[in-house]
């Protein structure tokens, strides 16, 4: 069951990195202080998804529940002084999660 919900979110994942990249423009265009947030959060977002991954293939149930839990690691250790910034966070984490699944949906491409 979870290979078939993982191999639908990685299918997905590069039309995600599109529009996530279209709102991070956005956001660079407003305001361009607050990007080192939002590079913190592609790292978190990443592993996060790296995480998840690991329970996809059926590595543990741990995984699942540190993956689930990077969200809140990322914003207790991020420096979030204004509502751009915590966008910043938003779309950082979740660029560096399709990032990543893309990543993955490239390589199972390439492996058929």
């Amino acid at each position: 069951m979870e290979q078939k919900i993982g191999s639908g979110i990685i299918r997905k994942s590069p039309m995600g990195l599109v529009i996530l990249t279209f709102i991070a423009a956005g956001l660079f265009a407003y305001s361009a202080d607050s990007w080192p947030v939002g590079l913190q959060g592609v790292g978190f977002g990443g592993l996060s998804a790296l995480m998840l991954l690991g329970y996809w293939h059926g590595k543990g149930g741990v995984w699942f529940i540190l993956s689930l839990l990077m969200p809140l690691v990322h914003i207790v250790f991020a420096q979030i002084p204004s509502v751009v910034a915590l966008v910043f966070a938003v779309v950082g984490f979740f660029f560096g999660f399709a990032l990543l699944l893309a990543g993955t949906a490239l390589l199972q491409k390439g492996k058929n």
